[in-house]
């Protein structure tokens, strides 16, 4: 009986052995791989040298390991090894999804089936046949990472217990060594992103146009920049270890009141705002600076940021903008006190801030006097209703000759001003206050009167000899036989016509004289006018026909009457006729229309086919006296009778236009209104 017990114990202790044996072996081997696969950091090369070695341990035809993304959708690394150490190659990656892998990955447990007889749906199509299974979840306490399957077992029809086991310790040394090489992984990345911004920092920095200085908690400068050795000339060997402000501030100015405070205390006050002092540089010259403090903290440590910006060009163009606005003050303070005219300075509501020595003189008044105190209340006769409305709309306001009584003045002596006011406005085109011009002209206007009544007395004085001469001409004429005295009836018909046209001219310069004044009265009445151009018209006929002339008169359709001065509207008409005569050459054609404008206004329209008038020239073309250039100079012009023209259809309320081209003639266009106001007629 103990014989027969012996070989049996034998046996199961050999095999005990052997199962002992086959333990110890694959712990080593797991030991060998921890320890060759432990150093590994790329997390893809770490999974395919697992695949293999799982592959190899186990004994299994194919070895697949398969790792989801984070959202646990999709795969990012799918590997699959043959038992020969080769990796094999499939169409497509197993699906993520496939009922027997999403167990495993759910579960976190370990999966073994047998006898399959072919791939499950969710393998690849050209995936090899699978017998028998066995899939194992990559997982550590925190999260699941993915599995790792392995197919046949080589020699054997399915995977044993150990072959279990095994898996199962291959996976949890997977992840642990996954995630440290992800962690790895992450961390090299982030490491490279901060020496890229570290690098990108100190690019800006040195790059930058500023100075850029780091203190230590000591005030000792840690970091100097090249701007800063450029701007302050000491070199970042020479600055580090030292105090910004025993290499960067004068002696002079350490004792200032800020610098000190800022030294002694570094208080938060001074952090983060803008200071302006003067630094020294290494080789002593002096420059104006601008620094900026601001803190750094970098865990327990705490640094001090200084950038330093040279202001130097800056300050001295503020300086020399400075001594220039003072000049600019100063010449307007000279010309504002100096100037040959009254200025006064007003407020918004015209109150009187500042007058000139001019303007006191000119109306003997003191500035204490006056200053404060609305300009109307010392000039109640300025033009209040203007002035108000040039400051609220912000216009300019002109007149000239301005009639003033100062209290200075008597009635007897009234004073004449050329006013000018304008609004003082800023930046956003608003006003602030106004400037106000007052220059005294009465002897402008006094000696002009006099020229006036001399010219109007002369002209007046001339008329009675030369209607005189006309009437003796005329008795003359007519007293001779013609066929006798030939001679003496053509030199006294010379004489009458030019006594006739230097009556008429003084007739003209008595009207003009008469409209400028005020006193050619208006006499409305109800005109014909068509007829009254056809009696014109033939009135200068002769004087036409003489240079063989034609005129062409347009048709009017309609009867136009109007209210107007018959006299005055005849001698307008008179005018521009003969004026046309005198510029246009022998054998021309002049053309007068006459037309509705509108309902109330009717245009007569003279058009000659003279030389033209240039179009410099048009712009004073109903000036008195003007005769225009050389070549529109008539021997026998005044330069009066456009200039009536003017006077006679501006009185009527009337507008009057030329249009001219050189070498095309010239028309001139009269616009009148048909009716007259009630006042009018009356008068």
């Amino acid at each position: 009986m103990e014989h027969l017990r012996t070989p049996s114990l034998i046996k199961t202790t050999s095999y005990a052995l052997e199962q002992l044996k086959a333990a110890t072996l694959g712990l080593n081997c797991l030991v060998e791989l921890g320890v060759k696969l432990g150093s590994e950091r790329d997390p893809k090369r770490l999974l395919e040298g697992y695949c293999k070695a799982s592959c190899s341990l186990i004994g299994a035809k194919y070895a697949a390991v398969g790792v989801l993304q984070d959202d646990g959708q999709q795969l990012c690394h799918y590997f699959v090894t043959k038992s020969d150490g080769n990796a094999l190659t499939l169409s497509e990656p197993v699906n993520p999804r496939q009922e027997m892998l999403k167990t495993v990955f759910a579960d976190k447990r370990c999966l073994r089936l047998e006898n399959l007889s072919g791939n499950p749906a969710g393998f690849p199509s050209d995936h090899p046949p699978i017998n028998s299974f066995l899939c194992a979840p990559i997982v550590t306490d925190s999260r699941s990472y993915g599995w790792l399957y392995l197919v046949d077992k080589v020699g054997q029809p399915e995977f044993t217990d150990e072959d279990e086991r095994l898996a199962v310790n291959l996976t949890k040394m997977l992840a642990v060594v996954y995630e440290n090489a992800r962690l790895f992984e992450q961390l090299q990345h982030q490491a490279n992103e901060l020496a890229e911004s570290e690098r990108h920092t100190r690019l800006l920095i040195e790059s930058g146009y500023d100075a850029f200085v780091v203190m230590d908690e000591d005030g000792k400068i840690t970091e100097w920049s090249n701007q800063a050795e450029q701007l302050l000339g000491w070199s970042q060997g020479e600055a580090v270890g030292k105090a910004l402000a025993d290499i960067v501030i004068p002696p002079a100015i350490k004792e200032n009141e800020l610098v000190t405070s800022f030294l002694s205390t570094r208080q938060h006050q001074f952090i983060n705002k803008r200071m302006e002092f003067s630094a020294q540089h290494r080789d002593g010259h002096k420059l104006a600076v601008e620094l900026v403090l601001f803190p750094v903290k970098s865990g327990e440590t705490s640094s001090l940021c200084a950038l330093v910006h040279d202001i130097t060009e800056r300050k001295l163009a503020h300086e020399m903008s400075l001594r220039a606005l003072e000049a600019e003050k100063n010449v307007a303070r000279a010309i504002f006190e100096h100037a040959p005219t009254g200025i006064a300075r007003l407020d918004n509501n015209l109150n009187i801030l500042e007058i000139n020595k001019v303007f006191r003189e000119q109306l003997s008044l003191t500035a204490q006097s006056i200053c404060n105190q609305n300009i109307f209340a010392i000039l109640p006769q300025l033009p209040q209703e203007s002035l108000n409305s040039a400051i609220s709309l912000n216009t300019h306001f002109s007149a000239n000759s301005y009639p003033l009584e100062c209290e200075t003045q008597s009635e007897r002596n009234p004073t004449y001003w050329d006013i000018a006011l304008w609004p003082v406005k800023n930046e956003n085109n608003s006003s602030q206050g106004a400037v106000l011009l007052m220059s005294d002209v009465t002897e402008r206007v006094r000696i002009a009167q006099q020229r006036e009544d001399f010219a109007a007395t002369l002209t007046h004085d001339l008329k009675a000899p030369l209607i005189g001469a006309d009437r003796t001409l005329s008795l003359l004429l007519d007293s001779i036989d013609p066929e006798m005295h030939k001679e003496q009836a053509r030199l006294i018909s010379l004489l009458k016509k030019s006594n006739s046209a230097l009556l008429d001219m003084v007739h003209m310069l008595l009207d003009s004289f008469r409209y400028e004044a005020g006193l050619e009265s208006v006499h409305f009445q109800k005109l014909n006018l068509p007829l009254l151009i056809t009696q014109c018209l033939d009135e200068l006929t002769p004087l036409a026909d003489q240079r063989t002339i034609k005129f062409n008169v347009g048709p009017v359709d309609s009867p136009i009457e109007m209210w107007a001065d018959h006299l005055a509207v005849r001698r307008m008409l008179i005018n521009l006729v003969s004026n046309a005569i005198k510029f246009t050459d022998n054998a021309g054609l002049i053309e007068v229309h006459l037309r509705h404008s509108s309902e109330d206004e009717v245009t007569i329209v003279v058009k000659d086919s003279g030389k033209g008038i240039p179009q410099e020239d048009q712009a004073r073309l109903f000036e008195r006296f003007w005769r225009g250039g050389a070549q529109r100079t008539y021997p026998a012009s005044t330069g009066l009778g456009l200039y009536l023209c003017r006077q006679i259809v501006e009185a009527h309320g009337g507008k009057i236009f030329c249009e001219s081209h050189v070498g095309q003639g010239t028309t001139i266009s009269v616009t009148l209104p048909t009716r007259a106001s009630t006042m009018e007629v009356s008068q």
